[in-house]
């Protein structure tokens, strides 16, 4: 039984340290897409947004909501 709970405690140990993994790069990958988005031609732009974006809500305060494809 204790095995059994060891292991399963082990895994919650390994997947939390891959979710913090992952926060640590977002911040690089996002400047990285925000690099290469930048150059791209409006066309371009538009399209890719379109296969990432589901929707996008801009209130009237000025505040933009993305919703994006799962």
């Amino acid at each position: 039984m204790l095995e059994h709970r060891h292991a399963e405690l082990a895994g919650t140990v390994l997947g939390a340290r891959d979710k913090a993994a992952m926060a640590d790069s977002l911040p690089v990958q996002i400047g990285s897409f925000l690099e290469d988005f930048q150059v791209m031609d409006v066309h371009r732009q538009k399209a890719h947004l379109q296969t990432t974006l589901k929707a996008a809500h801009i209130s009237r305060d000025g505040r933009i909501e993305l919703e994006f494809r799962g």
